[in-house]
């Protein structure tokens, strides 16, 4: 009997054991909180698309927002630009020569900025927009440091080329006659005359601002958002007045910088 009752024991403080070991090991991932990480599945395609498939809990959490039309009426053109080229003043290490400090000599041959017109103290600089702003050689312009919008340097408008990467863009390569304190690889605002516009209004989150350009996503359907790149005119604390986009479109607003990493692939993918 007496066995019996140890046999009993030694069975029972076996079985605890064994479930004291699976209670260790599985509970934990029982008490764990469930990951509510929405997954998100997407494809990136040419003509700037995202597709997202199987991402409902993603997709809610996005905020579409249609522009807003406002009246047409004379406004200034604002892009964004990058100093390329400062023409210092000729020295010992020159041989009396001027000396052009490039950002990419490569660059700089091809926007053929060796054609143009020299001088010591000259900055050139360059800004591609949307080819519906009619832009001419000669047009006057203002540049300020991109940030800091105070002081603004005198330009003008030297040459506009086509852009390489789309049909619809335009290179505005631009002069800063007294421009010693711009320096290559300097982002600025470049500030056109007034041109007689109808531009939309989006929210700021909707902007989304890659190297030289600013841009947005539409809403294509539920599922895809499609690149657009837009013209900056005016902005508030909480919206951005834009050119390039059509009154009615739908704007990836709050989400959008989720999708700010796609950029650089997309426009790849266009080349």
């Amino acid at each position: 009997m007496k066995k019996e009752r140890t046999k009993s024991r030694l069975l029972f403080s076996a079985v605890l054991l064994l479930l004291v070991m699976v209670l260790s090991n599985t509970l934990p991932r029982l008490l764990r909180p469930k990951d509510r990480t929405p997954k998100i599945y997407y494809t990136l395609e040419k003509n700037g698309i995202v597709r997202f498939t199987d991402s409902d809990d993603f997709l809610a959490s996005l905020e579409i927002v249609p522009t807003k039309l406002i009246p047409a009426r004379k406004r200034q053109l604002m892009s964004v630009g990058q100093i390329v080229l400062l023409i210092e003043p000729p020295s010992v290490t020159t041989s009396g020569r001027l000396h052009p400090l490039h950002l990419d000599e490569n660059y700089s041959r091809t926007l053929s900025l060796e054609s143009l017109p020299w001088a010591s103290g000259k900055a050139f600089g360059v800004s591609e927009l949307a080819t519906e702003y009619k832009i001419q050689p000669g047009i006057p312009l203002e540049v300020m440091r991109y940030g800091l919008l105070t002081a603004a340097s005198n330009g003008i408008v030297r040459r506009v080329l086509k852009s390489p990467s789309e049909n619809s863009r335009q290179l505005v390569i631009f002069e800063i006659p007294n421009g010693r304190n711009w320096y290559p690889g300097t982002n600025c605002r470049v500030i056109f005359p007034t041109l007689s516009e109808k531009p939309v209004v989006i929210p700021k989150r909707a902007l989304l601002h890659i190297g030289d350009q600013d841009f947005v996503f539409l809403q294509n359907t539920a599922s895809e958002f499609q690149l657009r790149a837009v013209t900056v005119f005016d902005e508030t604390e909480n919206t951005i007045t834009v050119g390039g986009l059509r009154y009615g479109d739908k704007v990836l607003a709050k989400g959008s910088i989720l999708l700010k990493n796609f950029i650089p692939e997309l426009l790849r993918l266009e080349h």
